[in-house]
């Protein structure tokens, strides 16, 4: 069999939303992306650049906004019994700081969780439906400190 077309980067990550007004102001006030575009139902907020034509984006779509795929369809938005394990959002190292006053200013809630076999440092929290989110950063040091290849 023959290897697959390569896949060049992660266009979007959709996410059912039961507010898109509250869902898309988080997104926008608490962590600071971009609206990318808006229609009736549907916020897309520019995450990174992307390819050309289209940026790497988080797309919120209203709880009603129907599937693309033609045999699917859903039953409520609980995020606690979703299959979406969660969103991870890249971030500068030294910027964890700052997205920790951020969050508490903000009353949003989040753990700390260090992956010392990737050399990344996290911050967890969840938005208003209840989907996590990941603040992700790579911090060179704990990969150094594991001897673990570049």
């Amino acid at each position: 069999m023959n290897a697959p077309p390569r896949v060049i980067g992660l266009g979007e990550v959709a996410l059912r939303v039961s507010d898109l007004t509250r869902a898309a102001a988080f997104y926008q006030d608490v962590l600071g992306l971009r609206e990318f575009e808006r229609f009736d139902g549907l916020v897309f907020l520019e995450v990174g650049a992307g390819e050309p034509g289209h940026p790497q984006v988080l797309a919120l779509f209203a709880a009603d906004w129907p599937s693309t795929r033609d045999d699917h369809g859903w039953e409520g938005l609980d995020g606690a019994s979703s299959p979406l394990h969660h969103v991870a959002l890249s971030t500068a190292l030294d910027t964890l700081p700052d997205w920790e006053r951020r969050l508490e200013a903000a009353g949003v809630a989040f753990n700390r969780r260090v992956f010392e076999w990737a050399g990344w440092r996290s911050l967890f929290l969840q938005d208003p439906d209840g989907n996590v989110v990941e603040l992700v950063a790579v911090d060179p040091s704990l990969r150094d400190a594991q001897g673990a290849p570049d």
